[in-house]
């Protein structure tokens, strides 16, 4: 719902204004139902050598997870629900050959979720691994349930449990926005504009972003399963061990935000230069600066991301000094570098998670545009750009981080190497377009572009941990950056389409336009190829071992059809 007011006024202050105002209202319903008639998952460390051990085979250590919903579906309505309230005033003035726009913004937004019910969760299945000897498919979930209720440790809401929620507010946002910007005509002669300003965007409240803290949405509670028999196959507590390591919070009363959230927002710089060299042509240089604060991401409540954190009982998280043997994969060369990675101390809370706004999240933009723009006349037109730019952070823009809920600030782990080229970082762009009209009104068009490489960085899959390590933390290994994001670049990407278009007049009646569009012309080709190896780093062995990745050097995807498209358009 919209509505808005604008008034005209000359001369007021010595300027000519354009002042509007207007006032906004949003509503939004989110519902979903999902379900799973198996909510049992696991990885296996090698399929076909039947070895159903993720995480260690020597510890005959593997992986459990269940989902956290029921078997049909219709049993529940998961709603997250958001509205807004804004208006906005804003004015237009223009004076002598000075124009300014000022504006400010001001929204009242929340999400909320009405009261939910879940019914208690049983399902028709067990887990694939489960000892067929085993005929009742819950009873694993009911051992669990049991273990869970004898733990003083956990809250008292299993997370398969019938649950009540009340209606609450997630998050809640009051912000206010400034704008302002001003166009100075430089020489009077209305062809050479100065332009600059200042703008700030605070991020809206939309349902998918915060619905993390939707106790009923999709989650998981997740095990270390020991096969402490030895047969492969999940057996009951307590001849073999499952030890948890994540769980969601089922507390109806909890909120995943923390009190003091605030709202991301942009701040934006803008600067430009204008001017028409001669008729229709005109060239422009622009300087553009962006900087994201209050980024949302999830972290460990319990035990934070601090390296040097500590309790009563000495350090949260036990480091871990090793060589990193490089890109060789050889120890003793060149290319070795010295890492310390971290586990969290055994006897430490199992990890909750908490949205709120880490103080070290960054994010920042910059470019430096040159355009050019010919407008058409004389049976031709041309326009492009060149641009030049740096997109840089440690919370990458990509869809799982603007939702709050990458990985980023897990742990202390991952935030070794972070800082630097984010996955949409091309420094050069280069984009041109143009038509020409050919003697007998046939066009031609064309459109070329041409960008710098994907970024891209070394990682270790996994630094397996050596023994006297291992038996002070919770983790078998961890994963980390061997170099920061950026650091490689995949190759450049070359393109230009054209299209051939030609008219014809039917009497009275319209016109019709035949054309052929010509994808990829130049016929560029190609395979992408795994460059990273991801290697497994076993100090869990004497001596350490280097396992490269068994996707490392393999075809992902190939690339380089040149096609063609005919068309007919009727124009009346």
């Amino acid at each position: 719902m919209v509505a808005s007011l604008t008034h005209f006024r000359d001369d007021f202050l010595g300027a000519a204004h354009e002042f509007k105002v207007g006032v906004e209202f949003e509503q939004t319903e989110y519902h979903r139902d999902w379900f799973r008639a198996n909510p049992y998952y696991s990885y296996w460390a090698d399929w076909n050598a039947k070895n159903p051990y993720f995480y260690s085979t020597t510890r005959r250590q593997g992986r459990l997870r269940i989902r956290t919903c029921p078997p049909e579906e219709g049993q529940w309505d998961v709603q997250d629900n958001t509205r807004r309230f804004s208006a906005y005033a804003q004015d237009s003035l223009v004076a002598g050959r000075l124009a300014i726009n000022l504006g400010l913004r001001f929204d009242y937004s929340y999400q909320y979720e009405p009261e939910q019910k879940r019914p208690k969760l049983r399902y028709k299945y067990g887990p694939y691994e489960l000892n067929p000897a085993i005929t009742d498919p819950n009873a694993l979930l009911e051992a669990l349930r049991a273990q869970w209720y004898a733990d003083p440790t956990l809250p008292p809401y299993f997370p398969f449990d019938e649950l009540t929620t009340p209606w609450k507010k997630v998050v809640e946002f009051k912000t206010f926005s400034p704008r302002i910007g001003f166009v100075y005509d430089l020489f009077g002669d209305g062809k050479t504009a100065f332009k600059i300003s200042l703008s700030r965007y605070y991020e809206p409240v939309w349902s998918a972003k915060y619905n993390a803290a939707q106790i009923f949405g999709a989650s998981t509670i997740n095990y270390y399963w020991y096969d402490d028999n030895g047969n492969k196959l999940m057996d009951l507590p307590p001849t073999d061990r499952y030890v948890l390591t994540s769980y969601p919070n089922q507390d109806p009363y909890y909120n995943y935000y923390v009190k003091n959230l605030k709202c991301p927002y942009m701040n934006e710089f803008v600067t430009a230069v204008e001017r028409e060299i001669y008729k229709d042509f005109k060239l422009g240089l622009q300087f553009l600066w962006r900087e994201n604060k209050n980024i949302v991401e999830d972290t460990d409540l319990n035990n934070g991301y601090d390296p040097n954190a500590k309790d009563e009982k000495g350090p949260i998280w036990i480091p871990f000094t090793f060589t990193d043997p490089g890109f060789d994969g050889k120890w003793g060369t060149e290319d070795d570098q010295q890492m310390t990675v971290y586990g969290l101390r055994k006897d430490r809370p199992v990890p909750t998670w908490k949205g709120m706004n880490p103080p070290e999240a960054k994010r920042r933009y910059w470019a430096v545009i040159l355009t050019f723009d010919k407008r058409m006349s004389n049976r031709w037109q041309l326009n492009g750009s060149i641009l030049y730019s740096s997109f840089k952070g440690n919370a990458s823009p990509d869809y799982s981080a603007t939702e709050g809920e990458s990985t980023m600030f897990d742990d202390p782990n991952s935030l070794i190497n972070a800082w630097g080229s984010v996955v949409f970082d091309h420094p050069l762009q280069i984009r041109i377009m143009g038509t020409y009209i050919l003697p007998y009104d046939f066009i031609l068009s064309a459109y070329l572009q041409y960008r710098s490489g994907s970024p891209w960085n070394r990682t270790i899959a996994r630094v397996y941990f050596p023994p006297e390590i291992a038996a002070q933390v919770q983790q078998t290994y961890v994963s980390v950056n061997a170099e920061p994001p950026g650091t490689r670049r995949g190759p450049s990407y070359t393109n230009l389409d054209m299209r051939v278009e030609k008219s014809f007049q039917i009497n009275n009646l319209g016109k019709v336009g035949v054309y052929l569009d010509i994808f990829n012309v130049a016929g560029r080709s190609g395979i992408s190829v795994n460059q990273n190896p991801a290697p497994y780093l076993r100090f869990d062995r004497t001596p350490p071992a280097y396992e490269i990745s068994t996707v490392y050097g393999q075809i992902t995807s190939c690339y380089g059809v040149r096609s063609f498209r005919l068309g007919l358009r009727f124009n009346f």
